[in-house]
């Protein structure tokens, strides 16, 4: 019987305003493992933006994953994102001025 997959969580912004993903970024992730990132209480409203690669970490990757994340929206405050497979992902939050900022995962 394969392994139970893991959860991992990643905090989406600071309760005091901070821009930030918490952690900024993961090991040791797996096939089937589970990311949850959920909104800190008390945050404003952030994304989840696939970016391009590393080298453009604020551009946004085509088809990729774009999650919006809103206080005043219960429903959209948590977002599962299955590990489909084990590579490299960028992401950034792009509400203007955040990633440019340092909100980058």
């Amino acid at each position: 019987m394969p392994p139970h997959p893991n959860s991992v969580q990643v905090t989406v912004g600071g309760s005091n305003g901070e821009l930030i993903f918490n952690p900024a970024s993961l090991t040791g992730v797996d096939v089937g493992d589970i990311v949850r990132f959920t909104l800190a209480p008390g945050a404003g409203v952030h994304s989840l933006t696939q970016a391009l690669d590393a080298n453009n970490p604020c551009e946004a990757a085509t088809n990729g994953v774009n999650h919006l994340f809103d206080p005043s929206n219960p429903s959209s405050v948590t977002f599962d994102q299955r590990v489909e497979f084990v590579a490299p992902f960028f992401a950034f939050c792009n509400v203007p001025g955040h990633c440019a900022a340092g909100m980058q995962f």
